[in-house]
């Protein structure tokens, strides 16, 4: 449920503040790990400065990543868009059943801003 919740809290991003048209959001297993990554084609930001002030997204993100032992990865600069990479560990269940498993998908944000 965690890679869940940082998936929507990034594509709730995409739509409020980086003005994106599209986000592309990809899922990837493999034998160790689950990664989460969410692109957008927004403005961009600059990571420390957003690290530092006190909104609440990027935070949760983080620490959801934490909870399932993962990692973050956020690669953004003004005007530049803005990719959003978590690393978690796989589960030895979901090793069992598949060595690699991709999904991926991209979708325009419209919809998505006039829901919230």
């Amino acid at each position: 449920m965690h890679l869940l919740h940082i998936a929507r809290e990034a594509l709730t991003n995409g739509a409020k503040h980086a003005r994106a048209s599209a986000v592309t959001v990809r899922v990837t297993r493999d034998n160790s790990r689950v990664q989460l990554e969410v692109q957008d084609n927004g403005v961009g930001f600059d990571v420390e400065a957003a690290s530092a002030a006190s909104g609440q997204g990027l935070r949760n993100i983080v620490e959801r990543a934490q909870r399932l032992h993962g990692e973050v990865t956020i690669d953004s600069a003004p005007a530049r868009g803005t990719r959003l990479v978590v690393r978690v560990p796989s589960d030895a269940s979901a090793q069992a059943r598949t060595s690699r498993q991709d999904f991926g998908s991209t979708i325009g944000l419209g919809a998505l801003a006039s829901e919230e």
